[in-house]
């Protein structure tokens, strides 16, 4: 496979930020009243976007209304934004990938569900200063993933076609978008989800490290 352009998901592709949505999600059960869960518990509920991830952290024998759950979602969020990086890192070889990345001088880009504001907060605090061409998050008007406008919208300003894209992400939901872009999708297994979830997603290839990227996909510079 040859790629000209890279494309990585956020949380669970380039940062290990379960710990801070754990406690956030906790915060989040304490304000309402709802038992807590431990940190493998959440790992279970993740991998298929926040109101998903809420959902089921509450007790499986209740019902509730839309507008609870729409309120629930906002209080995490904003805990989100209070808890972001306080325990949240980035994944070992995940910075030497990109580096490396970097010297092949191939546009390197972020695309998150998260609220684009907190994903620029993120990224500008963990990474360094200009290794991202561009980093794109939630917006009004603008479908998220798995719709593939998010990561069509970043490859426009590219003289490529999208088969020389290469969608990394951790989760089913990123699989699905890139076979909805028509990306190469490139699942990496050091996230939140199985194996088998980012196959069934339509992964077309795995990565368990990564540097292993490099000997999976020519980049052309």
């Amino acid at each position: 496979m040859k790629c000209k352009v890279v494309i990585f998901d956020l949380d669970g592709t380039l940062i290990n930020s379960l710990p801070d949505l754990a406690d956030s999600a906790n915060d989040t059960m304490i304000r309402y009243g709802f038992p807590t869960h431990t940190i493998e518990e959440y790992f279970n509920f993740a991998g298929d976007g926040q109101r998903t991830f809420i959902e089921r952290a509450l007790p499986k024998n209740e019902k509730f209304a839309e507008d609870f759950i729409i309120e629930m979602v906002d209080y995490y969020n904003q805990r989100c934004q209070v808890r972001s990086l306080n325990k949240t890192e980035i994944y070992d070889g995940v910075l030497e990938m990109i580096q490396k990345l970097q010297s092949l001088k191939i546009p390197l880009n972020v695309c998150s569900n998260k609220p684009h504001e907190a994903v620029i907060n993120i990224v500008e605090k963990l990474f360094p200063k200009n290794i991202f061409d561009s980093i794109l998050g939630a917006q009004k008007n603008l479908p998220v993933k798995p719709n593939p406008a998010m990561p069509l919208k970043l490859i426009e300003k590219y003289n490529v076609e999208t088969k020389e894209v290469a969608f990394l992400g951790d989760t089913a939901f990123d699989m699905q978008t890139a076979v909805n872009a028509k990306m190469i999708g490139v699942g990496v297994t050091w996230g939140f989800c199985s194996e088998n979830d980012l196959i069934n997603g339509g992964a077309d290839i795995l990565i368990h490290k990564p540097n292993e990227i490099f000997k999976l996909i020519d980049f052309e510079k």
